[in-house]
C-alpha cells in the first residue's frame, strides 16, 4: 500500500501493479481507510492529488480465489476488471478441477466476476504483447 500512499502510482501512470498468492478480501478495507485519511486534509500526509481508491483502479490489479466470500463487494468497489481470480493449480490446496463451477458455494460469485475473462485482465497486466520468455528472464 506504500506504493499508492508514497505517490509511485500517481507520478508513474503506466506502472502496472499486481497483488498476488493473498488473496484479496483485504484490499477493499485497506482502500477504504486510505481514502478516509486522504480525504481529512488534517491527516493528509501523503501529497497525493488522486484518492488511492482510484489510483488503485488505474495501476492496480489483485488476485482472489474462488472461495473467497468478499468478491462481490470486492468487484463493486473496483470493478470486476481489476480482480484476477486463482486456482492455485497445481497445488494441494488448489480448488481445481471445478474451481468456476456454479455448483459450489461460491461458485455463482466467480461466474459472475469472471467476464472478461481473467485471462484478458491478466493479459493487460503483463502486457500481452511481452513474451513469456521475456518475462521469466526477467
Amino acid at each position: 500500500m506504500s506504493m499508492i500512499w508514497r505517490g509511485v502510482c500517481e507520478r508513474h501512470p503506466k506502472l502496472r501493479v499486481g497483488f498476488l498468492e493473498s488473496g484479496g478480501g483485504w484490499i477493499a478495507p485497506w482502500l477504504d481507510r486510505m481514502d478516509r485519511h486522504f480525504d481529512d486534509q488534517g491527516f493528509n500526509d501523503s501529497g497525493l492529488k488522486t484518492r488511492p481508491s482510484d489510483l488503485f483502479r488505474r495501476n492496480c490489479w489483485i488476485s482472489f480465489e474462488p472461495v473467497e466470500r468478499s468478491l462481490e463487494v470486492l468487484a463493486e468497489y473496483i470493478g470486476p476488471h481489476k480482480i484476477l481470480w486463482v486456482t492455485d493449480y497445481p497445488h494441494r490446496d488448489g480448488f481445481f478441477p471445478g474451481a468456476a463451477d456454479d455448483q459450489g458455494p461460491h461458485g455463482g460469485r466467480v461466474a459472475r466476476c469472471s467476464a472478461p475473462s481473467s485471462g484478458r485482465r491478466r493479459d493487460r497486466l503483463l502486457r500481452a504483447e511481452l513474451s513469456l520468455a521475456a518475462i521469466s528472464e526477467a
